[in-house]
């Protein structure tokens, strides 16, 4: 039935059969890339015809600088992660029950007390090593944690380093088709029954290896959700397109029509095998193919049995089915699969089993947006219509998340104008998704100022002479309205409002019940409010402002009074050069007359020798807001000629005061940089917990604790462990490491991020 969602396979015949046809309608493509004369002007699209094929085997100081006196108490508690949407946990660095915080170290677990900073237990995540499989990086680096009751879920990735064929003995083997493929682990720990011993692990309950690179996961009721996915490795070119490009000598000396017959014969070989292969991966952790949706789900302009090996009879460019060699975007692009697990009591967890759903998605899943029943995958993409051009577009595919544990079960997809900016800039309403896309600044050749220098071919010079660029399209941004349960398993657009910011892009959005403010900026900040009752959407206010907002959240005043709390930059109405850190309140009572309440710069005197940011303008999770105390918490960096500062500041915020309270230093630049100082192979990003009125702040290596009535400070921690050889030794943000070439070759140097600490002074330098 086509309006109904996504259809999935039931078997793994079915599956292999369209993916042998989609790849073969590319092929059909890729010959079309050829003349007798210009290799790259075509002759017409090649059909190839592919026979069903049955049998498948299968710093220490807290700096005091409030201006006023007479700090209330605080004794609040806020140790939940900052999310989106109210009901939704998401993974994060950081979680805690109040009672213990569990930090995701690099390579290791830290569950520390809550109250103490006491370290009671480590769990190492670094998988044994097998000199039999073909694992390369073992390190294993937690990307996420997720906290139900007595169940610590973490999402740990790095087990595989699929670029190198070959094992640990130096044999080569056939690389897999799918990237990624079981590098990474979902691990499930006691969190109830924890050590205390400060060496030993927590209990590991469970743990199941995922399809592909780890994306995000939720939370929602005893239900976690994870999101993976695996691409085709080195693109589909590297399978099919290379191997039947016309400039292959075994084609040198073939006219046209002897190219294309050649090469259609060909193909059915590589594409046989390309299906085999792909199918046996799919089959190894999806038996019977089972909840993998249909091909055909990105397939528009395509009737299914397109896509199943008859005759395209779509109106809409083939391309968008199977894109031709300029664009090397299949359908098959990425498998993109979500886990489901139900968690319960630790003796159930023990037994418990996932399900799983895949399907084909267009593009690298950048953002994933989730409410309570519908998760949203986004994907940014440049969207061609052949060889004349395209347009920046996000791909959107829905999924209804099951309670319970159940396998998800696919919904729609749709295609929308513009590029989105981050998860905030989606919400879902009443089985509507509202999205807010930036359509950047689009360039173009200018025609030959001497037409008559053109080739005759007037399509071939169209793409390939350039006589300088000029800008055809001025970048702006829109809000779109799209119904999830549109006609033909698409999502259909049902309002919209465009033309927003000429020349400028989205820098923020927060979207509530029945209206969203966006900000987009260039020199200045417009900031909208637009209506969105009965899922229309209508333009009410607008207000232009110096600077702009990065991060935005609800704010209530004592009087009731609806406002924004906002972290952003300053910046030079002339140019838009960002001129430092700023927290703002705006007035939103009046939706047709937002205005600025009050404004703070943090950084004071000369702004041309300063410079600051936070990490919270990137990373929500790493601000903090208490609303009783109206005190926020966020990590910044504060540099200049003379000083530099890196840790955490806590303001008092009130439409009458921002005001400053403490500034926390969480590094001595001395030690940062400092010689013979050895820090560990780790790094924790910025986060802060507040439990009884009192904040921890971790960042880097550390842990600090102080009383937020007064800013006393309580106690610090360090997060690593003792480092006794000089080989273990890290610098503060990256490690420089030699790994070996296991084919037999020297060692490389590779770089990647730190991402936990430790410091230790050593005799000589490290």
């Amino acid at each position: 039935n086509p309006d109904e969602p996504i259809q999935t396979y039931g078997n793994c015949v079915d599956l292999k059969r369209d993916i042998e046809a989609a790849v073969a309608h590319g092929v059909g493509r890729i010959l079309d890339t050829c003349n007798d004369d210009d290799r790259y002007y075509g002759c017409g699209v090649i059909a190839i015809p592919m026979e069903r094929e049955q049998d498948i085997q299968f710093a220490e100081s807290v700096e005091d600088t409030s201006t006023t006196t007479g700090n209330e108490e605080v004794t609040e508690d806020s140790f939940g992660t900052n999310t989106q949407e109210v009901d939704v946990d998401e993974d994060d660095i950081v979680k805690s029950d109040g009672l213990y915080v569990h930090i995701a170290y690099g390579t290791e677990i830290v569950t520390t007390n809550a109250a103490s900073g006491e370290v009671y237990a480590r769990t190492d995540v670094k998988p044994e090593r097998n000199d039999t499989d073909y694992n390369t990086n073992v390190q294993g680096q937690v990307k996420g944690l997720l906290l139900n009751d007595c169940v610590l879920a973490a999402v740990v990735t790095g087990y595989t380093y699929t670029y190198l064929y070959c094992d640990i003995k130096g044999r080569t083997y056939e690389p897999p088709i799918l990237s990624d493929m079981g590098s990474t682990t979902l691990r499930l720990y006691d969190a109830c029954n924890i050590p205390t011993d400060g060496n030993s692990s927590l209990t590991e309950l469970n743990s199941f290896d995922l399809r592909g690179r780890f994306v995000e996961s939720r939370g929602i009721n005893d239900t976690i959700h994870v999101v993976s996915q695996s691409n085709i490795q080195q693109g589909l070119s590297h399978y099919i397109t290379y191997p039947l490009s016309r400039w292959q000598g075994n084609y040198s000396d073939m006219n046209c029509t002897e190219y294309q017959e050649t090469a259609a014969n060909d193909s059915i070989a590589l594409i046989r095998d390309f299906g085999n292969r792909l199918i046996n991966e799919i089959a190894a952790v999806a038996p019977n193919c089972s909840n993998v949706a249909k091909i055909t789900a990105f397939a528009s302009g395509m009737e299914e049995s397109a896509a199943s090996g008859g005759e395209s009879t779509g109106a809409a460019p083939a391309s968008r089915l199977m894109p031709d060699i300029w664009n090397d975007e299949p359908i098959i692009g990425a498998l993109t699969s979500i886990t489901s697990i139900k968690l319960g009591t630790v003796d159930f967890v023990r037994s418990i089993q996932p399900t799983t759903a895949s399907a084909w998605f267009r593009g690298y899943a950048n953002f994933v947006y989730s409410s309570v029943r519908t998760l949203i995958l986004a994907a940014n993409s440049f969207r061609f219509w052949g060889r004349r051009g395209g347009e920046q577009s996000t791909y959107l595919m829905s999924c209804e998340l099951m309670p319970g544990g159940q396998p998800s079960k696919w919904g729609t997809t749709g295609i929308v104008p513009g590029y989105t900016k981050d998860s905030y800039s989606m919400s879902e309403r009443d089985g509507h998704l509202r999205i807010a896309t930036t359509s950047r600044e689009r360039l173009a050749c200018r025609p030959n100022p001497k037409p008559e220098d053109n080739s005759t071919d007037d399509d071939w010079c169209r793409f390939w002479c350039c006589h300088g660029w000029e800008t055809v399209a001025n970048s702006s941004s829109q809000l779109m309205i799209l119904n999830l349960d549109g006609p033909n398993g698409t999502m259909e657009e049902v309002s919209n409002v465009t033309g927003l910011g000429e020349t400028e892009e989205i820098k923020s959005v927060r979207f509530f019940e029945d209206f969203v403010v966006i900000v987009t900026f260039r020199q200045t900040d417009p900031l909208y409010t637009i209506d969105l009752t009965n899922n229309t959407a209508t333009v009410l206010g607008e207000l232009k402002i110096d600077g702009y907002s990065s991060y935005m959240q609800e704010y209530y005043a004592d009087d009731g009074t609806r406002m924004l709390l906002a972290l952003g930059q300053n910046a030079d109405p002339v140019n838009g050069r960002d001129l430092g850190l700023q927290i703002s309140l705006f007035n939103i009572t009046d939706l047709l007359q937002p205005n600025l309440t009050i404004r703070y710069n943090v950084e004071q005197g000369d702004q041309e020798s300063q410079w600051s940011s936070s990490d919270a303008q990137f990373e929500p999770k790493a601000l903090r807001y208490l609303p009783q105390s109206k005190l926020l918490i966020i990590p910044a960096y504060v540099g200049s000629r003379d000083n530099s500062f890196d840790g955490f500041l806590i303001f008092y915020v009130t439409p009458e005061l921002i005001e400053q309270r403490y500034a926390v230093s969480m590094a001595d630049g001395n030690l940062i940089g400092g010689k013979g100082i050895c820090w560990g192979c780790a790094y924790v990003q910025s986060r802060s917990l507040v439990i009884s009125g009192d904040a921890t702040l971790i960042k880097g290596h550390y842990m600090k604790n102080i009383e937020l009535t007064d800013g006393t400070s309580r106690w610090n921690a360090s997060l690593g462990r003792p480092i006794i050889q000089k080989e273990d030794c890290c610098g503060y943000f990256w490690v420089f490491r030699p790994t070996p070439d296991i084919c037999g070759g020297p060692f490389n140097d590779i770089a990647r991020p730190g991402v936990a600490v430790i410091e230790m002074t050593l005799e000589s330098e490290p």
